[in-house]
C-alpha cells in the first residue's frame, strides 16, 4: 500500500504485512528473564554496591543504566511478564492499525515515515526478523498520540506505546520485588555512610572523642581499634555504627 499526502509517499506494504516482529525494547522495559544468581547473592551484591557507593561519597543514582539499577532490574525481571513476547505477538495488528491511521492523519503518516526510514536503513539480510525500534518523536510534533496498549494473559495492562515512545506499567509483583532490593541497598548505604563518617572523625580527632555523636556526654578514651570491634556485621544493615557505639558505651558503664 502506498500512502500519498502533501507530496509525501511511504510504501508500507512490506513493513505492515509481516507476521513476526522482534521489537527492541528500551532498557527500562523489563521482560521475563532467568535469574543471574540466587536471591541471597543479589542481596549481597546490593549491599556490596551500597557500601562502595557510600565510601566513594556517591548517592543513589536515578540513571537507568547505573550499576545498581541494572542489578535491580535483573532481580525484578525474574517476576516480570513476558513483555517482549506479548509485544512481538501483537505488533502485526498494531502496524495494521497504524497503516489505517496513517491514511487518515498527517501526524500518524509522519510517524510511519520515521519508522519506515529507520527500517530501510537497517541491514537487508535481517528480513522479517529485523529489529523494530520505536523512536521518540520531535517535540515539534505536538501532543503525543496513543498507538497501542498491551495486556498480559490476565487482562492487566503491562505497557503502552504512543508517538513519543514506550511506557512500562509495572505489575504488583515487580513493584514489590524491586522495592525489596531497593530497601536493602538504602539500609546498607545509610549504615556504611555512618560507619565511614565515624572512621573519618576518629582519624581527625587524635583524642578519640566523639562529641559530634553524643554532645554533653563525657567520652572515655576510645580508640579506632576499639570501634572496629563494633562494626556492623553482615545482615545488620539497619543499625548504624552510632547505635552500636552507644549500646557498647552503655554496657561499659554498667
Amino acid at each position: 500500500m502506498v500512502v500519498n499526502k502533501t507530496a509525501m509517499s511511504v510504501d508500507l506494504s512490506q513493513f505492515v504485512n509481516r507476521t513476526r516482529y522482534n521489537v527492541k525494547l528500551p532498557s527500562f522495559m523489563l521482560s521475563k528473564s532467568e535469574p543471574l544468581m540466587s536471591d541471597e547473592e543479589y542481596k549481597e551484591k546490593a549491599i556490596e554496591m551500597a557500601r562502595q557507593h557510600a565510601r566513594e561519597g556517591r548517592t543513589y543514582s536515578h540513571d537507568r543504566d547505573s550499576d545498581f539499577n541494572v542489578l535491580r532490574n535483573s532481580y525484578t525481571s525474574v517476576v516480570s511478564p513476558d513483555r517482549q513476547g506479548i509485544i512481538n505477538k501483537a505488533m502485526p495488528k498494531v502496524m495494521s492499525d497504524l497503516k489505517k491511521k496513517a491514511a487518515e492523519s498527517d501526524m500518524f503518516q509522519r510517524f510511519m515515515e520515521i519508522l519506515f526510514k529507520l527500517e530501510t536503513n537497517r541491514t537487508p539480510h535481517m528480513g522479517a526478523e529485523q529489529v523494530l525500534e520505536m523512536p521518540h518523536m520531535p517535540e515539534s510534533m505536538g501532543q503525543a498520540l496513543h498507538i497501542a496498549e498491551f495486556k498480559d494473559e490476565f487482562g492487566n495492562r503491562i505497557a503502552t506505546l504512543a508517538t513519543d515512545g514506550w511506557a512500562m506499567i509495572p505489575t504488583d509483583a515487580e513493584i514489590a520485588r524491586g522495592k525489596e532490593l531497593q530497601i536493602i541497598y538504602n539500609d546498607a548505604w545509610r549504615a556504611a555512610k555512618s560507619e565511614y563518617a565515624l572512621e573519618r572523625s576518629l582519624e581527625a580527632d587524635s583524642s578519640g572523642g566523639l562529641s559530634w555523636l553524643m554532645p554533653n556526654k563525657p567520652m572515655p578514651n576510645i580508640t579506632k581499634t576499639d570501634i572496629s570491634t563494633i562494626q556492623p556485621q553482615q545482615g545488620q544493615t539497619t543499625k548504624t555504627v552510632a547505635n552500636l557505639y552507644e549500646a557498647n558505651l552503655h554496657e561499659a558503664k554498667q
